[in-house]
C-alpha cells in the first residue's frame, strides 16, 4: 500500500491496492502504446469498430506484465484485483484464467483484427 506523507506526522492518505494497480497498468499500457504505429490499434482506443484490436493489445501487454506484477505485489492480490481494474480501464470484458487475463467476449467487426497478435 502506498502512503503519501509530508503534511504532518498525524496526516496520511492511503491508496488502495486497486488504485495502485490501476495506476501501474495505466503506465504500462501508456508506455506500450507510445511505441505502436498500427493506426487501427490507436483507433481502437476510441472507435468501437476497432475496439477488438485495442482489447487484444491490452490483453497481450497485461499478460506480459502479470508475472512481474505478481512478484512485486503478490500473486494472490494481483489475481483478486486484476479483472476489476481492467474492467474499470476498458469496460466489462475480462476474466482471469490460470496466470493470465482473457477477453470474455470479442466481436470482430473488421477483417484486420485477425492480423494483430
Amino acid at each position: 500500500m502506498n502512503v503519501l506523507q509530508g503534511f504532518d506526522d498525524e496526516f496520511t492518505i492511503t491508496v488502495s491496492f486497486e488504485k495502485q494497480l490501476y495506476a501501474v497498468l495505466t503506465k504500462v499500457l501508456s508506455d506500450a502504446l507510445k511505441n505502436e504505429t498500427n493506426e487501427d490499434l490507436i483507433l481502437g482506443t476510441f472507435d468501437q469498430e476497432y475496439r477488438p484490436i485495442y482489447l487484444k493489445f491490452v490483453q497481450r501487454v497485461v499478460n506480459r506484465a502479470v508475472p512481474e506484477l505478481g512478484d512485486r505485489y503478490g500473486k494472490e492480490d494481483v489475481r483478486l484485483s486484476l479483472v476489476e481494474v481492467l474492467n474499470s480501464l476498458t469496460g466489462d470484458n475480462w476474466e482471469y484464467s490460470g496466470e493470465s487475463v482473457q477477453i470474455k467476449t470479442l466481436e470482430y467487426s473488421n477483417e484486420s483484427t485477425s492480423t494483430v497478435s
